[in-house]
């Protein structure tokens, strides 16, 4: 069953958001991540491993008035990746964001695994960081 199948059942299975910040361009390294809500251990999709974290991500919807979205992510740092990332490479200003939506029987290592079943991708840049919180090291 494809993607385009599945959406259309009334119960198409649990949705995965996962997420890519790339900051290479500025320096930095590549991280991936889901949210931990639905996820108590890392998924692999498309080789790649996405660890769980607490994230809020919206503002992704596109609306037909012809005004761009502009998404807003929350992260909760409790390692502290992103703060030194943050604080190392100028708020992470110019890196790459990409957040790509499928379901759990497609991530690898299912049955149905399938690395080209997913939503259009959405890909952003990091244009400001709006606020942080958080221990000053």
């Amino acid at each position: 069953m494809s993607i385009k199948e599945d959406i259309q059942r009334p119960n198409p299975g649990e949705r995965v958001e996962l997420f890519e910040l790339d900051a290479t361009s500025i320096g930095g390294s590549v991280h991936r991540f889901c949210s931990s809500v639905n996820h108590a251990a890392s998924v692999v999709w498309q080789g790649n491993i996405y660890a769980p974290m607490p994230v809020e991500a919206d503002g992704f919807e596109v609306s037909a008035g012809g005004t761009l979205p502009t998404p807003k992510v929350r992260l909760s740092d409790g390692y502290g990746i992103f703060r030194a990332a943050v604080r190392d490479y100028n708020d992470l200003i110019g890196a790459k964001f990409t957040r790509c939506v499928t379901f759990r029987p497609y991530l690898d290592g299912e049955p149905q695994a399938d690395p080209s079943a997913h939503f259009p991708v959405d890909i952003y840049y990091v244009e400001r960081k709006t606020k942080q919180i958080g221990i000053t090291m």
